[in-house]
């Protein structure tokens, strides 16, 4: 069914019954890998997540909203690496928009501040959790290079990166 919407869909949704549905089958697919899963199954189950359901919902200028959505797909397939990146990869690109949006407008305000903030925290939480070495580096170097276009402070994050790799201090 998932391969299906996908080949299908042309343009993003927020329909909420067509969000739930998706978010649905993508967790009975996420409860189907166990420990006998071989790594082709798992990375295609990523893959279908990943484009079935995470770029197929888009909130558009409902910015909260859209990072409400990828708090809730972190916690319901927090066992896949590819899909936690492209979570992470959106979060930035949620930031970046941000950032867009505010330059346009007054300019930063405490309120986009602050959800700057948790966009940044959000990745920098789930970096950790992902298994390859380099694939956190990358995402810690491109989740680094978001933070101070939104004026996040990185100090908040430095501690964090270098605990990690001790080599880069």
């Amino acid at each position: 069914m998932m391969e299906a919407y996908v080949r299908e869909r042309y343009e993003p949704t927020r329909d909420p019954l067509v969000t739930h549905t998706l978010m649905r089958l993508c967790r009975l697919m996420h409860d189907s890998i166990n420990a006998l899963s071989v790594d082709d199954e798992v990375r295609a189950i990523g893959s279908l997540i990943s484009n079935g359901l995470i770029r197929a919902v888009s909130f558009g200028a409902d910015l909260e909203q859209q990072l409400a959505f990828l708090v809730e797909c972190r916690a319901a397939f927090c066992n896949i690496d590819p899909v936690l990146q492209h979570l992470v990869h959106s979060v930035n690109h949620v930031a970046v928009q941000l950032h867009h949006t505010a330059s346009q407008s007054a300019g930063h305000t405490r309120r986009s501040g602050s959800f700057a903030r948790a966009c940044a925290a959000f990745a920098f939480i789930t970096i950790p959790s992902l298994n390859g070495v380099f694939h956190r580096l990358a995402l810690y170097l491109e989740s680094g290079q978001v933070a101070p276009s939104t004026h996040t402070n990185l100090y908040q994050c430095r501690p964090n990166v270098l605990a990690r790799y001790p080599v880069i201090g």
